[in-house]
């Protein structure tokens, strides 16, 4: 599955987003300056040095994912106090995210977007230094990275990191994949509340399914999509009968692990209802662009003949 095929005749104009990583050398200037410090020391140092002096994309990312610049500083200090060889591991990794080459591949693989999706969104991207709580988000700035989750390589230290810390641990080459998926999620319209669980496995599984067609999963290496495919028919069984509720908790961000299966298996049935739709329909850019500003999620399952072809 690729976009080859889908751009329109008239050339697009080329792309202009900002990949912005200030916040990866500022964290770690914050980091050299708050050695030695004690606890209070260290918590107002990061406080104040990388996280109120740090970039829109930060500041969205201590609002949204730790509540407030100061619950922000207090667990980057109690992470990188508890991780330290973890993150000593990955300082040079992450620093070299700085480089121009990451900002180009990032660029380059929202490239296509641009050509068959002419009129979506383009949000600046943000590269940071994230306390281990995500991998990717959006916000009213742009699309947020955390790198400390996003910088595997064969030196990394993992002796201090919890089972999900590590499950959720990619590689640098993953970032334009996890790009791509935040970039989909920027294209989506805000979810009808309560939300079914159908609605919210769909929504997941469009990123992911758009994330994978445009970089073939480059540097991930996600249970949930081995475990799915080994599992589809028992799980679709219990899926489907759970789908029209709006308890996510058996299907969606549990964390490590849930009933000692893999987490997060409803990003496999939403990606496996949109390969469906997407495989048999006889226009497949119209289809493209439907998977990321769909509304109505029983009218897709429908549409998508899932699990039947």
């Amino acid at each position: 599955m690729t976009l080859a095929g889908m751009a329109p005749r008239a050339p697009s104009t080329d792309l202009v987003v900002d990949v912005v990583t200030s916040d990866i050398e500022r964290f770690w200037r914050t980091m050299d300056e708050a050695m030695g410090k004690d606890t209070v020391a260290r918590t107002s140092l990061i406080r104040d040095l990388y996280i109120r002096a740090g970039s829109a994309g930060l500041c969205d990312w201590a609002g949204s994912r730790l509540s407030t610049p100061e619950a922000a500083a207090s667990r980057l200090e109690h992470i990188t106090r508890e991780r330290r060889q973890f993150y000593g591991s990955i300082r040079a990794t992450t620093l070299a995210l700085t480089e121009s080459s990451m900002s180009e591949a990032i660029r380059a693989t929202l490239r296509p977007l641009r050509v068959v999706c002419p009129d979506a969104l383009f949000p600046d991207v943000y590269l940071l230094m994230g306390a281990l709580v995500s991998r990717g988000t959006i916000s009213r700035s742009g699309i947020l990275i955390g790198v400390d989750l996003c910088a595997r390589d064969a030196g990394t230290s993992l002796d201090e990191l919890t089972a999900w810390e590590r499950a959720t641990l990619a590689a640098p080459r993953a970032i334009p994949h996890i790009v791509v998926h935040e970039w989909v999620h920027a294209q989506q319209p805000r979810a009808r509340h309560p939300a079914t669980l159908l609605h919210q496995a769909l929504r997941e599984g469009a990123a992911e399914f758009v994330a994978r067609m445009v970089t073939g999963a480059e540097g991930l290496d996600e249970e949930w999509y081995s475990y799915g495919q080994a599992h589809e028919r028992t799980l679709w069984r219990e899926f489907r009968r759970a789908m029209h509720g709006t308890d996510v908790r058996a299907w969606l961000y549990q964390g490590a692990t849930w009933n000692g299966r893999p987490p997060d298996l409803g990003y496999f049935f939403g990606y496996r209802i949109c390969e469906s739709l997407y495989r048999h329909s006889p226009d497949q850019q119209h289809t493209f662009r439907r998977l990321l500003t769909w509304d109505g999620a029983e009218r897709l399952l429908h549409d998508s003949g899932y699990p039947d072809r």
